[in-house]
């Protein structure tokens, strides 16, 4: 999946986010290699150390702080002038102490767009490229717009919205005419005032595509390929048509192709049974995901017998977030029990 380590330095790096949505940030001081530029906390592993063990002793060292609970969320490799580097990110959402240099290094609470609201500049060369994709919103809800309708299912999203904030859709009816699907995204593309949503189009659709790309919307879209599609030279499918994109997979040549093709984001399973795949030889369970994951060079949501609910375990097991057709139902009772 990875390119063999080699000589590479060994680096363990802590994404410590606050409920506000807020990263730490930390200023690299003088005399270091890119001093004044910002990067997440971090260092080297020290010898027969996991990356969790050096990152937890790392922050404790540079920043007091102690990390508590987190989870892999994806391994990166990069070149500088003076070293190569292979850097093992965590995500750190459970953590006590507040910073506190004792490196003499600069530090701050910020967002993590740089595009918009990010305050740090500059950024580390290895970090700012990975800064879209760890925004990326925890759930993808997969549309069932044929089997609920559509005022039906735009109303489980509304209430979903409503508990759950930001979301990806995969927009995936397969069986809808041409005309329904076109008819379908622009109701989408309306609720989009209304909630957090960023659509993605399953490249089985071809004649959305088609329509998405006529008329000039696929920059502000997703566009999601199957694991037989990783490979396509479709001009349609090229990344750079596509405001980001995500694809499926299985395994880890999987994983290999959709990190060669540049994607975004990969939904990896099936981890559980589901009426759509109900056989269990075929799933991977956590320890066949988790061992997937942890390796992974791209983020990964967990798919097959996800629900909402299951967003933290997913992530201890190294997923992103979690991505369901059936857990919406789930939700969305919820909701409407609540205001009941």
């Amino acid at each position: 999946m990875m390119p063999d380590s080699g000589n590479r330095v060994q680096v363990a790096v802590a994404i410590l986010q606050r409920p506000d949505g807020t990263v730490l940030w930390c200023q690299r001081p003088e005399g270091k290699p890119y001093a004044g530029y910002w990067e997440f906390p971090g260092g080297k592993l020290e010898a027969g150390e996991t990356p969790w063990q050096g990152l937890v002793r790392e922050i404790r060292e540079e920043l007091g702080i102690e990390a508590e609970e987190g989870g892999p969320w994806m391994i990166i490799d990069h070149d500088y002038p003076h070293a190569k580097v292979r850097l093992y990110l965590y995500r750190v959402w459970k953590f006590s102490g507040e910073p506190m240099s004792h490196e003499g290094q600069a530090f701050c609470w910020d967002a993590l767009l740089p595009a918009d609201r990010v305050r740090v500049n500059p950024i580390l060369p290895a970090t700012e490229p990975i800064l879209p994709r760890l925004a990326l919103p925890p759930f993808m809800v997969l549309s069932d717009i044929g089997e609920q309708g559509l005022r039906g299912f735009f109303r489980k999203l509304t209430a979903f919205s409503r508990q759950h904030g930001a979301f990806l859709l995969q927009f995936r009816d397969f069986e809808l005419s041409a005309r329904e699907q076109v008819r379908a995204l622009e109701w989408l593309v309306g609720m989009q005032t209304e909630c957090d949503m960023r659509l993605v189009i399953h490249a089985a659709c071809d004649g959305l595509i088609d329509f998405v790309q006529g008329r000039g919307l696929s920059s502000l879209m997703g566009l999601h390929l199957p694991e037989r599609l990783l490979t396509s030279d479709d001009e349609r499918h090229d990344r750079t048509r596509w405001g980001f994109q995500t694809a499926a997979v299985h395994g880890a040549d999987a994983i290999a192709q959709a990190f060669a093709r540049g994607v975004d984001a990969a939904v990896l399973g099936t981890v559980f049974p589901t009426p759509s795949h109900p056989g269990k030889r075929d799933c991977l369970g956590w320890p066949g995901f988790r061992s997937l994951a942890q390796n992974s060079p791209v983020p990964v949501y967990a798919i097959g017998g996800q629900t909402p609910d299951q967003l933290l375990e997913a992530r201890k097991m190294g997923a992103h977030g979690v991505a369901f057709l059936r857990g919406l139902e789930t939700s969305a009772a919820q909701v409407t029990d609540g205001q009941a």
